[in-house]
């Protein structure tokens, strides 16, 4: 079955553990877009919180109580009249934009709602992409708990106290601090913007005036010098590391440290510090801030790109595309750097801008300076055709006219690799699932026939295929229980006759 999300809904009250903070993310899609005169409040859907259903509001022109000005204001409504009173605490902010703001309020039937009129200040117009919206999306996180003034905490249902798992601790210390057990140095020399790094990233070695090297100390003097006390030298940074780890999880970071001695010390340079501590944190698990995913999504690309890490590589390229604004004036050299990385999504969608945008990029882009490259001719009327999110032709799967997070999916789906170009994605899979002959069609059960005809039929004028309870609805007539097709649909998904699109619930069919 392909991967999908999971949504946790409670029946009746869950389990509350004091001090227990609840946290909300609310996505204002199209923020930019959203009329903003004042008194125009977008409400989000009601939500469950302590027992009580609540809303939250968004004014982005302001509500009526606002000052003179570009104000943003935000309520919190408790919307299920007729119960108790609570006395909740509560924090509102937005995503990349500060701290917010902190509020306590007794909400019961005769005051439900708190208000908070001023609660941010804007200049409009506002840009679709700006430094506090992630794709156009204004993100509003709320944080809930209670206190020793409400008693809510008394009727609540309590929750058992475990600890943390600290193993996640141990393993910080294990890698990031314990020298004792590691067996890798790892040195980043100062950033330069200009002119690159002090050190040579090979030999394990210094290079200094008039060409001459000075070896660095082993692993093993570096491990007494810090034992003694002496201090490291405040222009580098050093972080130990295990190799077998890197192995599996970074194999180019692998590759550099078996260029060394078992005992030298890895120079790792033109990479700035902050940047190779948030690779190695990934590579053992961690994750990256929203903060770091804004500030530095591009370094994360060329840093996972050169030392093998493809899941972050990907997961950057994701960020890069949200925070970028792709405009005349930089597509050529997103699509230059997109061509350098393999980065088939950030290509994809700077084909979609040249679609979108056509008058604009003949008029103030010079095409003379596109890369010669035959497989940008391909995703260009990739982008230009209006079927491009489903699959169609009667003769071969669709593969080559697959969207490129589909390609990616699919991939996943059947455990391979997804980095590369759109051309390396299709050759996967069309080694992994070959187009479907005579012998095979002619083999299947009617009941795969009765689906896939349906698949087909439904999703005729649709752009992310039936939902599985149309597909059902539709073969049902011919004698099928609903469990039966929901097993042929999960077999015709393992054999590839079938595709998820939007989710594990929608479905193309592949050519047969």
């Amino acid at each position: 079955m392909p991967a999908g999300r999971v949504t946790e809904i409670d029946v009746g009250l869950p389990p509350y553990a004091p001090d227990e903070v609840e946290t909300f993310n609310f996505n204002f899609h199209r923020f930019a877009f959203i009329p903003a005169p004042k008194g125009n409040g977008v409400p989000t859907p009601p939500f469950s919180c302590f027992g009580h259903q609540w809303q939250l509001t968004l004014f982005p022109g302001g509500d009526e109580a606002s000052e003179e000005g570009d104000f943003m204001s935000i309520w919190l409504t408790k919307v299920c009249n007729g119960h108790a009173g609570c006395y909740v605490k509560y924090k509102v902010s937005v995503i990349g934009l500060g701290d917010g703001i902190e509020r306590e309020h007794m909400f019961d039937d005769a005051n439900p709602t708190q208000t908070d009129s001023n609660f941010m200040e804007l200049d409009r117009p506002i840009p679709p992409r700006t430094n506090f919206l992630v794709d156009g999306t204004l993100v509003v996180e709320l944080q809930m708990w209670l206190d020793g003034k409400s008693d809510l905490i008394c009727r609540l249902p309590r929750k058992p106290f475990v600890p943390d798992n600290s193993c996640e601790k141990k393993m910080d210390a294990l890698w990031f601090q314990d020298e004792q057990f590691t067996d890798v140095l790892f040195v980043i020399p100062p950033y330069e913007e200009e002119g690159g790094a002090k050190k040579l990233e090979k030999g394990g070695e210094e290079e200094l005036e008039g060409g001459q090297q000075q070896r660095l100390p082993t692993i093993q003097e570096e491990k007494d010098t810090i034992s003694e006390g002496e201090e490291e030298k405040s222009e580098e940074y050093r972080v130990y590391a295990h190799r077998a780890v890197l192995q599996g999880c970074a194999p180019g970071l692998y590759e550099l440290c078996e260029s060394y001695g078992e005992t030298e010390p890895v120079i790792v340079a033109r990479v700035k510090p902050h940047v190779f501590h948030l690779l190695l944190g990934y590579v053992y698990g961690r994750s990256v801030s929203f903060d770091d995913w804004k500030e530095h999504s591009r370094e994360l690309i060329d840093a996972a790109d050169r030392y093998g890490v493809a899941d972050l590589k990907l997961e950057a390229e994701a960020w890069f595309i949200k925070f970028m604004d792709i405009t005349a004036e930089n597509a050529l050299d997103l699509l230059h750097y997109a061509d350098a990385k393999n980065l088939a999504s950030l290509k994809e969608s700077v084909m979609d801008y040249f679609v979108n945008n056509g008058k604009e990029a003949l008029v103030q882009i010079s095409f003379d300076q596109i890369p010669e490259n035959r497989s940008l001719f391909t995703d260009l009327m990739l982008s230009l055709s209006v079927g491009h999110a489903r699959g169609g032709g009667d003769d071969e799967c669709d593969y080559k006219v697959m969207r490129v997070g589909c390609l990616r999916r699919e991939l996943d789906n059947l455990g391979l690799d997804v980095d590369g170009s759109r051309e390396t994605l299709v050759k996967r899979l069309e080694e992994a699932r070959p187009p479907l002959n005579d012998a095979v069609i002619q083999a299947r059960p009617p009941l795969n026939d009765a689906v896939i005809q349906a698949i087909r039929t439904l999703g005729a004028n649709s752009d992310t295929g039936p939902h599985l309870n149309e597909v059902v609805q539709q073969v049902s007539p011919q004698g099928y229980s609903a469990r039966v097709i929901k097993e042929a649909i999960n077999r015709l998904l393992n054999e590839g006759y079938i595709y998820s699109t939007i989710d594990e619930n929608h479905f193309f069919a592949h050519g047969a």
